[in-house]
């Protein structure tokens, strides 16, 4: 059976990420309509690496709705979060494994621009 597998070049090329560029683990860790580095970065830190993150301090809010923020790309609005000292510690350990997933979309399908239409920052 090991012989069957086969070396391919340039897999980005085909769709092909692994098990983090599969669709079903990717929606799983968005939101509804956008994607979320919290989410996946989370993901990442507790279900794949094994660290245990404490749980969010519960007076602070969540993200506001895409609606409200259309013309920020998700890094600038996980920035205004991470003003707060409180939430810096952890976004610090979890925000550079999402946004390394930012060019996949809510879906998983690979993409350059955001849903306004901005460069995937």
């Amino acid at each position: 059976m090991p012989n069957d597998f086969k070396k391919v070049e340039d897999a980005r090329r085909f769709g092909r990420g692994g098990i983090l560029g599969f669709a079903s683990v990717l929606a799983k860790q968005s939101g509804a309509s956008r994607t979320s580095p919290i989410l996946r970065g989370t993901f990442i830190s507790e279900v794949l690496l094994g660290e245990k993150l404490p749980k969010p301090p519960k007076d602070v809010p969540d993200l506001p709705d895409a609606e409200a923020t259309e013309h920020l790309t998700m890094r600038e609005i996980t920035e205004k979060h991470v003003t707060d000292p409180r939430c810096a510690g952890c976004h610090a350990r979890i925000d550079p494994y999402g946004f390394a997933l930012e060019n996949f979309d809510a879906i998983g399908a690979w993409r350059t621009r955001n849903e306004s239409g901005a460069p995937v920052d």
